[in-house]
């Protein structure tokens, strides 16, 4: 986390599955912004826009139990992230704190509804905004940048770094009725099944003709189900196309499906038989409401993440690489990657998503909803 002060006014653009976002910086103001937004302000045209930059660490009061305004800021990346600190947040509620979070461009739609939360802030934020807290809490780089073995669970860890023990470890999203239901009405197919093509990063994906492939041999398998297979904009090049040429021959059986609303494909999750997905958001969202769900795992120890999700099946194949778990969280692949000069980058797979096979996901499958 760091502090910015510009000389100039400038705009910065936000990308997410939400939406795009531009946020318009004025000068000679201090703000507080996430590591990843400097590094990408750096990157850009406005980085000539930059005057000062301080490491904010040390500059807000830390974590004290006598606290009565408490500012969360939660891991920095995606909603899976904001999924994780939801309990978090509640068991500080829970221990008598008023609680605020100071969330990315984007994230904003994770923490609507919840009564222990009392605002929603966003970064880049102006620094006056948070001088009134009792303690801040960042999570920022709490587990995403940790890439070596023997990891905690995330809401362990972050319990860990207050002292405290937490009371709940997994927190369902206040939806209403609308969010659960207009997706789901809409279609007016049942039953659905959810299957998500495709995580935000290659790294923790399937390769698309390996995932359009798996979708294939499960609407041949639940042949009475009808499958919505979920994308977005942040899918890796090229790889909805190769995909959806692959579906495009089962018809009505397959309906592919995006929207920048997210809370509706979680009420849309919660009426849903099953949700097969990667490392990501909807894997979180069915274990936080305990949808049955099939886990397709790669860089990640699944147990280091859904631990405590009771209706959760993961497929991982560990033995698969000498590497593995190798954390790798990010959009590139790591320098211990065996795969990493593989020139293709339509080939290139994580090799243990690589042994993913049809006939373990469908077993898995009719573990999960008994």
């Amino acid at each position: 986390m760091h502090i910015i002060t510009l000389r100039q006014p400038a705009k910065l653009p936000f990308r997410k599955s939400t939406g795009d976002v531009v946020k318009e910086l004025k000068a000679g103001v201090p703000y507080l912004i996430s590591d990843s937004h400097l590094w990408l302000m750096t990157q850009d045209r406005a980085a000539s826009a930059i005057w000062k930059v301080s490491d904010a660490r040390g500059r807000f009061p830390q974590y004290h139990q006598q606290a009565r305004k408490l500012l969360i800021i939660p891991a920095g990346g995606g909603y899976g992230d904001q999924i994780l600190t939801w309990p978090v947040a509640q068991s500080l509620w829970n221990c008598n704190h008023y609680v605020d979070v100071l969330v990315e461009p984007g994230n904003e739609p994770c923490w609507q509804g919840f009564s222990w939360i009392r605002d929603i802030k966003t970064m880049p934020c102006q620094l006056a905004e948070i001088e009134n807290y009792d303690a801040v809490v960042n999570f920022e780089n709490v587990y995403n940048r940790d890439e070596h073995p023997d990891q905690d669970h995330p809401v362990d860890r972050m319990m860990r770094l207050v002292n405290r023990a937490p009371d709940v470890r997994v927190t369902p999203p206040p939806l209403t009725n609308s969010e659960k239901s207009d997706l789901y009405d809409s279609f007016n197919v049942s039953p659905i099944a959810l299957y998500q093509l495709s995580a935000s990063s290659c790294v923790r994906s399937l390769t698309a003709n390996h995932s359009a492939q798996l979708l294939l041999k499960l609407v041949e398998h639940f042949s009475d189900w009808y499958w919505v297979a979920l994308y977005d904009p942040f899918m890796p090049d090229n790889y909805c196309d190769t995909a959806f040429k692959l579906l495009k021959k089962l018809g009505e059986r397959v309906i592919l499906f995006y929207t920048p609303d997210i809370r509706k494909i979680w009420g849309l999750a919660s009426k849903s038989k099953v949700v097969v997905a990667p490392d990501s958001m909807m894997v979180h969202v069915a274990g936080s409401m305990e949808v049955p769900c099939v886990g397709l795992w790669g860089p990640m120890d699944p147990d280091t993440r859904v631990r405590y999700y009771k209706r959760h099946v993961p497929i991982y194949h560990r033995n698969a690489c000498a590497e593995a778990p190798c954390f790798s969280y990010h959009e590139f692949w790591p320098p211990c990657c065996p795969v990493r000069t593989v020139n293709s980058q339509a080939e290139r797979s994580c090799l243990c998503l690589k042994e993913i096979r049809a006939e373990e996901v469908i077993a898995a499958i009719n573990k999960a909803v008994t």
